[in-house]
Order: C-alpha cells, then sequence, then structure tokens
C-alpha cells in the first residue's frame, strides 16, 4: 500500500512502510507552508564513541492546525553507516528501521515531535568522525484530517553527528545566503546565524569568515547581539568576536541573526564561481572552556554568471531547478522581511522568487512555487512562465 495515498485516505488505514511515494496529484493544499514547518533536532550534535544518539523530526503547530498524518524518511548522507536501532512514532503507526521510514496518524498531543530516530554511534569511532542526516524532502508528506495535503517548509533539514571526548556544546554557526550571485562592483550582505541545543550556555564566541581573495569587506552592519553583547571584527582578516570570553551567557538564540557584515565585489573582480565559508569558530561557556562549534561551509559566491540558472522564475536559490528547497528559502527571506531583519535575497533571487510578480516575496509565492513542484512531480512538463498563466 502507497503511505502518501493511505494517509490522505482515512487517516485509520495501517501504512506498510517501505513503499514509498508513487506521483499522484495532491489534493488542495490545506495551509500555508509558513504555518507549518518541519526539521531535525538537534541541528549539530556532539556525542562519544559508543553513545546512542537520537534524532527528532519536529514540525511547528501541527497540534493547533489540524494535521491528520504525516510520513517522514531521514537518510544519513555522509560517514561510515551508523545501525539505525529504532523508529519509534510520537502517535499512532510505526517505523522502518531498515528503510529509516515512519508514517505518523496524529492525536491529541501538546509536542511538536512526531518521529524519534536512535541510532548507535560505534565503540572504535575515532575523535573527529562525523556524520550527517537530511530529511528526504522527496518522501515527506503531510495531510489534514481530510485527506488534503499541507504545504510543508523546511524540507530537506539537516543534522550533523561529531565524535569528540570534550564535552562539546550543540552550537553552530551558519551563514546565508547559500548562493550568492552578484555582479562586479555590486554590494552583497551575509547573516551569520546561530542555532542549537545549549545556546544558552554560550558566553562568548568567535569565528572567521573566508571570502575570495579580493572581495572587499565594507564592515559590520550591527554592533551588539540581540542581548547586547559586544562584538568585535576585524575588517582585514574578517574575524568577529563577543568582547568577553569567560562570564555569564550572552543570550544566543535559535536562528538568531548574530552579525550581519557587508561584502563588495570589486569593478575588475573576474567573473567565475567561489566559495565562502564560516570556520575557525570557538565558543566559551561561563566556566571559560573553550570547544568548537559547527560552522557553514560549501557556499558559493558567483560573480558576473549569465547562466540558466540566474534566470529561472521560481529558482529562489539558483541551483537550476525549481523544488520544495525554493519554496522553504522563500519562507525563510519572508519571515526575515516581516521581522524587519536585513534581506538576503540578491536581485535575481528577488526576480525569481516572485512568482505572483506582485513585487514582493511572501507566503504566496512559495505556496505556488510548492504547487508547481508537485505539478512537475506528476510528469508536467511546461516552464513555470507558462504554467502560472493558467494557474
Amino acid at each position: 500500500m502507497n503511505m502518501k495515498k493511505a494517509l490522505a485516505s482515512a487517516m485509520s488505514a495501517v501504512c506498510v512502510l517501505g513503499a514509498g511515494i508513487l506521483p499522484s496529484a495532491p489534493a488542495a493544499m490545506a495551509a500555508d507552508p509558513a504555518d507549518h514547518y518541519v526539521s531535525l533536532e538537534p541541528m549539530s550534535h556532539y556525542v562519544k564513541a559508543g553513545d546512542i544518539i537520537v534524532i527528532k523530526v519536529k514540525v511547528s503547530n501541527y497540534s493547533d492546525n489540524g494535521f491528520g498524518g504525516m510520513q517522514v524518511k531521514v537518510d544519513q548522507t555522509t560517514g561510515d553507516k551508523l545501525t539505525l536501532n529504532a523508529v519509534a512514532s510520537y502517535n499512532d503507526l510505526t517505523g522502518n528501521a531498515d528503510t529509516g521510514e515512519a508514517a505518523v496518524i496524529f492525536n491529541e498531543n501538546d509536542s511538536d515531535y512526531v518521529v524519534e530516530y536512535q541510532y548507535k554511534i560505534p565503540d572504535n569511532a575515532a575523535v573527529g568522525t562525523s556524520y550527517a542526516f537530511r530529511l528526504n524532502d522527496a518522501f515527506t508528506f503531510a495531510c489534514d484530517p481530510d485527506g488534503n495535503e499541507v504545504a510543508l517548509s523546511g524540507l530537506g533539514s539537516e543534522t550533523y553527528i561529531t565524535v569528540d571526548d570534550k564535552g562539546q556544546k550543540d552550537v553552530a554557526f551558519a551563514a546565508s545566503p547559500a548562493t550568492i550571485v552578484a555582479e562586479p562592483g555590486q554590494e552583497f550582505s551575509v547573516d551569520i546565524t546561530s542555532h542549537g541545543a545549549d545556546l544558552n550556555a554560550v558566553s562568548g564566541f568567535q569565528f572567521k569568515i573566508k571570502m575570495p581573495e579580493g572581495i572587499e569587506c565594507l564592515g559590520l552592519a550591527k554592533n551588539t547581539t540581540d542581548e547586547g553583547a559586544d562584538l568585535v571584527f576585524n575588517k582585514d582578516t574578517l574575524e568577529l568576536a563577543t568582547a568577553q570570553q569567560k562570564g555569564a551567557p550572552i543570550g544566543l538564540k535559535e536562528n538568531e541573526v548574530v552579525a550581519t557584515v557587508k561584502f563588495k565585489v570589486p569593478d575588475n573582480f573576474a567573473e567565475g564561481d567561489y566559495s565562502y565559508s564560516v570556520n575557525e569558530a570557538y565558543i566559551s561557556d561561563e566556566n571559560g572552556t573553550i570547544s568548537t562549534p559547527v560552522t557553514s561551509t560549501s557556499l558559493k559566491l558567483s560573480v558576473g554568471k549569465d547562466t540558466p540558472a540566474g534566470g529561472k522564475l521560481g529558482d529562489a536559490n539558483l541551483d537550476g531547478v525549481v523544488d520544495a528547497k525554493d519554496a522553504s528559502l522563500v519562507l525563510v527571506e519572508y519571515a526575515l522581511l516581516s521581522t524587519d531583519k536585513p534581506e538576503t535575497f540578491t536581485a535575481q533571487q528577488k526576480k525569481n522568487g516572485d512568482v505572483n510578480f506582485d513585487g514582493k516575496i511572501d507566503s504566496k509565492d512559495a505556496s505556488r512555487i510548492l504547487s508547481y513542484y508537485s505539478y512537475l512531480s506528476t510528469g508536467g512538463s511546461d516552464i513555470m512562465e507558462e504554467w502560472v498563466k493558467t494557474h
């Protein structure tokens, strides 16, 4: 039995895990995807060899917004294959430890956690060994009690596990946007956000932004964190730190923009694809203990590139395809704009993401991108410019 069909039919059928999703036209979207964000927690995690690690799937607002059922699948994407001991759902139905697939029928529950995965770290795992897990965005599906598909943002969420024996904290620093498209002479900004379950223990941090040689740094756009911790920034080395190295926690929050740094591409900069990253990061707790958090790597700066990806309607992340990742990125940008945070989209990303041509980036664009992605997934072949004329 197909799990998607089983969940969307009566909300009481027993699903046979492992069948996957067969292409079928989705029912009408029942909710704005901005209301329902699916993610893996913790975002980063330090463990010791031999530990049992727990990864949870979280969906925001499902208990208050009429979810009927959901299916998820978590894939390990890097590292030697770990043993998946158990897949447990917080509601009805079960999971398959061989495939990482799970199905849930929702009932009254105050928690937004819906599925839990338990993996075993090998007893002989070396310090520094890392593993990554990803929520399978082609498999994840949710519907309301009537079988209508519920739009989800955050599909493709990832979490990272690192073996360490020094009592590391669950803290990460990530840079955005993942892809920057800029022309010679153009300015752009990079946001650094904080993540992790142990942010409330951080009393100080420092990290370095690595940009291609020759990119000009215009400076730091904010001088303190949201909680008032003073920031020190070196424009020449691109190193940023809090002023204090030991003391009380500075109040970092999940997905908080701790720094916005402005850059400029010089007029004579060579066209091409480059990489940028956040690295050489350290945090300290109130006892002065120093540890190394997870940082953001494999980010892209594309200078003066006139590629097909650059001008494809709906392709907000500029990777050349229109899919759920674009809808998720549009929602993230919309959330920033809605809270008066600095925008991150380049001019091309704005053009690609405004699929209803109303001059703004919002949840309506994300919903339309998801609908177009569903159209493509069921055999549609029209480019989005043609599809939007009739939808």
